[in-house]
């Protein structure tokens, strides 16, 4: 029996050939293996807008790659947004 309800996999190297793609399509592998639903994709633009329009999703996974934070700032942008995101979720 199929889980209806996918998880949701957010990473920009989803489809890439390069080591960090083959490891989270592998952790897709393992889950769908376990009977479950997996979408897997490349970006969330609007982090709000997705939430939205992924509201029968069971549960999200998001790669975020070291890069993206910035040092020494207490306010990041990604966390920021992050932060949106979870509530965007919560809200739905």
């Amino acid at each position: 029996m199929k889980f209806r309800f996918p998880i949701v996999i957010i990473d920009e190297d989803y489809r890439s050939e390069n080591t960090s793609g083959l490891g989270i399509r592998a952790l897709a592998q393992a889950i769908e293996a376990e009977g479950f639903e997996v979408l897997g994709v490349t970006s969330y633009g609007d982090l709000s807008q997705f939430a939205q329009q992924q509201s029968r999703a069971s549960a999200f996974i998001l790669s975020i790659d070291d890069e993206e934070f910035t040092l020494g700032t207490g306010h990041d942008p990604i966390v920021h947004s992050l932060r949106h995101f979870i509530g965007e979720v919560r809200r739905k």
